[in-house]
């Protein structure tokens, strides 16, 4: 069985390796809740290229201003 995969933020399609692990990761991700909200999920979202990038420097970003904001 073929599955498409899409960006999370754009909506392109975008090609992924079928796993299984992850599937089921997906499914009890999307089942459980840790108290934030039944939304929510505990892996990070599927990305094209393009919106890693952007994704990727927040992310460095963001731990960059907690690093400096603990050494204070």
């Amino acid at each position: 069985m073929v599955k498409k995969h899409f960006c999370d933020k754009c909506e392109k399609e975008i090609d992924m390796e079928v796993n299984n692990f992850n599937d089921m990761f997906n499914q009890m991700s999307n089942q459980i809740s840790f108290g934030f909200g039944k939304n929510s999920k505990i892996i990070k979202p599927q990305l094209c290229d393009e919106c890693e990038k952007g994704y990727n420097k927040i992310i460095n970003d963001t731990n960059k201003a907690i690093e400096k904001y603990l050494e204070e």
